[in-house]
């Protein structure tokens, strides 16, 4: 029997949640799905429990792909290329699908063949909470430029769909989104990048205002080790967020709301250089290095249509930054 759905996840030292990932997806499979698990160059057992589940569930399809470590954007395309079903569905290793998930999806892609399903998320188990404020209709159809409208919006001025793992789409549309080229490596934003093509091309999106997949919040301590490359990935995808403003607006109105999400992605990677853990000699290259890019200083330093007024330490100068720095970690110590 043909697949209807592939469930792609890519996994790189996940161990510590794999399990309860794959107990929540491999009870839910049927005829109708497999499951492609993409082995990211792991370095604990992660790729050992993958093969147990695939060994200990004869009844799923579900395959092993191991590759060199290329990131998650690079493993998703590969899971994608192995994939048989004519839809995917992403997750990430440590995340869960809730009770009927599978089951939700499937119904509605044998009601109509959408090209995209766009669903909510909880990070509470217990409260079922949704995750994102979408202000779409239950069921809502998108079936063309002017129905449309009301998606882009959400794309350029919010960040309530920027993520992949709420989305069922046609597997041929995502292999129509692109990749960033040659060398480069994104490490944020990836799912932005691609989500914005796929929705140019979806001809049919439909809404489904229920919850059906469980986003583990991690600890936040890895957010004290600063990435060099965070800025230039976010330059990359904020850049192309600005250009489907343009072609999606009209009279650039959609341009407004994508200034005030860049501004804050840049403020969050000036956050990160504050709080990171890199010695003082090392933050300051940092971000005078950022301060420095003429986008940096367009969209953070120099914008003037701030959401608010956090950031005064941020934007200070090198000495009051570095004081504010010191400060920070003593309370911290206390």
């Amino acid at each position: 029997m043909n697949k209807l759905i592939t469930v792609v996840i890519p996994v790189y030292n996940a161990e510590k949640y794999l399990r309860q990932c794959l107990d929540s997806l491999f009870s839910q499979c049927n005829e109708e799905v497999e499951v492609v698990l993409v082995n990211d160059g792991s370095k604990d057992g992660s790729s050992s429990i993958c093969e147990e589940f695939i060994k200990g569930n004869p009844a799923v399809a579900a395959r092993l792909i191991n590759q060199e470590n290329s990131g998650s954007l690079r493993s998703r395309v590969n899971g994608v290329a192995a994939a048989t079903g004519e839809y995917i569905l992403f997750m990430d290793a440590d995340d869960q699908l809730l009770e009927r998930a599978l089951e939700t999806l499937l119904e509605v892609i044998h009601e109509k063949r959408y090209d995209m399903i766009l669903f909510n998320a909880t990070c509470n188990l217990e409260t079922r909470e949704k995750l994102f404020n979408i202000p779409l209709r239950h069921k809502q159809e998108f079936l063309d430029e002017e129905d449309k409208y009301q998606v882009y919006q959400l794309l350029c001025g919010t960040n309530v769909l920027n993520n992949l793992w709420t989305k069922c789409f046609r597997k041929e549309l995502y292999r129509s989104a692109s990749v960033p080229e040659g060398r480069q490596r994104l490490t944020n934003g990836e799912d932005l990048y691609q989500i914005l093509d796929m929705v140019d091309a979806a001809r049919s999106v439909i809404f489904l205002d229920c919850v059906l997949y469980y986003y583990r919040v991690m600890n936040d301590s890895i957010s004290r080790v600063y990435n060099p490359y965070y800025f230039d990935s976010e330059k990359t995808v904020c850049s192309k967020r600005f250009d489907y403003a343009s072609k999606w607006g009209k009279d650039d109105e959609l341009i407004p709301g994508v200034r005030v999400e860049t501004y804050k992605i840049m403020r969050e990677i000036a956050r990160k250089v504050f709080v990171s853990e890199m010695p003082w000699k090392d933050a300051k290259k940092e971000i005078q290095k950022l301060r420095s890019d003429s986008f940096f200083r367009q969209y953070y330093m120099d914008a003037h249509d701030a959401p608010d007024r956090r950031d005064i330490v941020l934007k200070a100068p090198l000495p009051v930054f570095h004081l504010a720095r010191i400060l920070m970690r003593k309370g911290k110590a206390k």
